[in-house]
C-alpha cells in the first residue's frame, strides 16, 4: 500500500498509533461519528465487511460489538499494525480474517455488504483500478465508505491547508522537527488527490450513486453505493 519507508513508518508507529492519529490528523473523531451513522445493519444479519487498512484495529472493534453477526476481513501492509490488531481482536477471533497485503500489488478477495477505510487510499497509485475492483468485490446493494487526506485544487488554497494542519499538530505534543518531517512525507511519499478526482474514479468505476459525506481542508470523507 505504499513504499517500504511508508511500511517501516507504521511498522514503528504500530504501538502508539492509537494516540499519534489523534494529535496529526485534524477532527478524526469527528470524521469516524459521520462514518458510523453510515454503517446501519440489522443486528441479525450477517454481514461481511472488509476494512482496507486495519491498522489497530480499533474501528473493527467497535463495528464487531455493534453487529455480533458480522464477519469482518482487515487488510494491513504493516506486519506490526496486524499483530497489534490480532491481540485487540482476541474474542472475536471466531468472527475475523486479517490479512497482510500491499494494495498497489494485489487485491482481496471475496464478496462484502460494507467495504471501509480510513486514511489508507491516499497510499494507492492507481486509485481508479482499485476503485473498479472494489465495486466487484461488493454485493448489489453494497457501500464503500472511507475516509482519507487530500489536496486542494489551486496551489494557493493547498499551502494554506498545509500551515493549518501544522498549526494543528503544534497543538499538539509534536516538536516543530516532528512536524516538518510528518509534513515531508506526506508531499513525498502520499499518493493524495483532489475531491473531484475522487468523484472522477468512482464515477468511471460504475458505482450507481457517489457523493462527499464531509470535508475540513485536507481531510475528506466518501460514500458511494454499488
Amino acid at each position: 500500500m505504499g513504499s517500504d519507508p511508508v511500511k517501516r513508518t507504521f511498522d514503528r508507529a504500530a504501538g502508539d498509533y492509537d494516540i499519534i492519529r489523534l494529535q496529526i490528523i485534524p477532527k478524526v473523531r469527528e470524521i469516524e461519528r459521520l462514518v458510523r451513522t453510515y454503517v446501519v445493519f440489522p443486528k441479525n444479519r450477517k454481514v461481511r465487511i472488509l476494512e482496507l487498512g486495519t491498522g489497530t484495529g480499533k474501528w473493527a472493534s467497535g463495528v464487531l460489538r455493534r453487529f455480533p453477526k458480522a464477519q469482518y476481513h482487515g487488510i494491513d501492509f504493516s506486519e506490526r499494525m496486524l499483530r497489534v490488531a490480532s491481540d485487540r481482536l482476541k474474542r472475536f477471533s471466531d468472527r475475523i480474517l486479517l490479512e497482510n497485503l500491499d494494495l498497489n500489488r494485489e487485491t482481496p478477495t471475496g464478496r462484502f455488504d460494507l467495504i471501509y477505510s480510513a486514511f489508507t487510499i491516499h497510499h494507492v497509485r492507481n486509485k481508479g483500478t482499485l476503485f473498479n475492483r472494489l465495486r466487484n468485490l461488493l454485493e448489489p446493494d453494497g457501500r464503500f465508505i472511507y475516509a482519507d487526506i487530500t489536496v486542494a485544487n489551486s496551489a494557493a488554497l493547498e499551502a494554506l491547508f498545509l500551515e493549518n494542519w501544522k498549526a494543528f499538530m503544534r497543538n499538539s505534543p509534536w516538536p516543530n522537527r516532528k512536524i516538518k518531517t510528518i509534513i515531508d512525507d506526506h508531499l513525498e511519499n502520499d499518493i493524495a488527490e483532489t475531491v473531484e478526482a475522487q468523484l472522477a474514479y468512482l464515477k468511471d468505476a460504475g458505482f450507481r450513486t457517489y457523493d462527499l459525506l464531509w470535508r475540513h481542508e485536507k481531510f475528506a470523507a466518501f460514500h458511494a453505493c454499488k
